[in-house]
């Protein structure tokens, strides 16, 4: 009886590791494509298709190619490729316009300057008064 609950046991016990071993391949296959996405660039045709058509992340233009991959081996991955895909289609989805940046940054830099023009009115006016 004794060697049957320990055979059990072992058996349990060496199913829960071998799928906390895949678990964890899995997850560092997912962090390698997502770290090889952030190199992941749209030329402006791809852009302007992305936005004018309904370019889902399974497009060919998210495909990872041997030149944006860290390990090449990891192209034959299933799991790596759709998370590259997910990762590339993400990126290219949040994308912002240089025109964009510049007129954000130029519309903070004039609220802060409203700002710290009104305190020192004020403060000016403070000390006359």
């Amino acid at each position: 009886m004794l060697i049957k609950i320990l055979t059990l046991s072992f058996f349990i016990w060496l199913c829960g590791t071998t799928a906390i071993a895949q678990i964890t391949h899995k997850d560092s296959v997912i962090k390698a494509a997502y770290k090889d996405a952030k190199s992941f660039k749209l030329n402006k045709e791809q852009r302007s298709a992305l936005k004018s058509q309904k370019i889902t992340s399974s497009s060919d233009v998210f495909k990872p190619v041997k030149s944006n991959v860290s390990d090449t081996t990891l192209l034959l991955d299933s799991d790596y490729v759709n998370a590259y895909r997910v990762a590339a289609y993400t990126k290219a989805i949040r994308s912002k316009s240089t025109g964009h940046k510049i007129f954000v940054g130029a519309g903070l830099t004039i609220g802060i300057l409203l700002v710290a023009v009104t305190t020192a009115l004020l403060v000016i006016i403070g000390k006359w008064n």
